[in-house]
């Protein structure tokens, strides 16, 4: 099986994965489980603005040019006071 983007690589239950777990801990949907465990003052209430989904190629290379603009300095950590 081939997969392209990194959700479908890592993201695991399928449906009837998910409904068997949901219908084992007592909530119909997911909607529901999260209605009964996070408190409401906390849940954002609107859908995330996120751009489009990026593979797993595209995520590192973003996150590598982030990387990239780090300034490496020295340690001194265990070398006495100075």
């Amino acid at each position: 099986m081939e997969f392209v983007s990194f959700a479908e690589r890592h993201i695991g239950p399928d449906a009837h994965d998910t409904g068997t777990m949901l219908k084992a801990i007592g909530v119909s949907s997911l909607d529901e489980l999260i209605e009964r465990t996070v408190p409401g003052g906390i849940r954002l209430g609107q859908a995330l603005q996120l751009g489009r989904p990026l593979t797993e190629r595209e995520q590192l290379a973003g996150m590598k040019a982030i990387g990239a603009r780090n300034d490496v300095f020295r340690s001194y950590i265990g070398m006495g006071y100075y």
